[in-house]
């Protein structure tokens, strides 16, 4: 009798019983590449809520991705950076509700000085 509990009740449990972990947050997520296309793991992904300055700082993993999660809702900054590339900075990045927003980052090869 237990074990048909167990499976019936869980469909009626109220939604503001259960966790919703994506309710107040959102996710940016994407992929960093140079120019010919080819990935770049290790690369430092700083995203900033310019509203509150919340920051959450990743690395690219070995396929060049990286993945925000849990992030508050607002206005973001984000930043790539890897040795040997320019910076890139995208600017006016809007996370609403529960959104998911997948960026494709390309970086340029830095300038070599003599």
């Amino acid at each position: 009798m237990l074990d048909f509990l167990l499976v019936v009740l869980p469909g009626l449990i109220p939604p503001f019983l259960l966790g919703q972990s994506q309710a107040t947050t959102g996710v940016i997520e994407g992929t960093v590449r140079d120019e010919s296309s080819a990935v770049l793991p290790g690369v430092i992904i700083t995203l900033l809520n310019t509203a509150t300055d919340f920051q959450q700082v990743l690395i690219t993993d070995p396929r060049g991705r990286f993945r925000g999660v849990l992030l508050p809702l607002g206005p973001y900054r984000v930043t790539a950076q890897l040795e040997g590339f320019k910076t890139l900075v995208r600017e006016g990045i809007n996370l609403t509700v529960g959104q998911t927003i997948d960026l494709n980052l390309t970086l340029q090869i830095a300038a070599v000085e003599e």
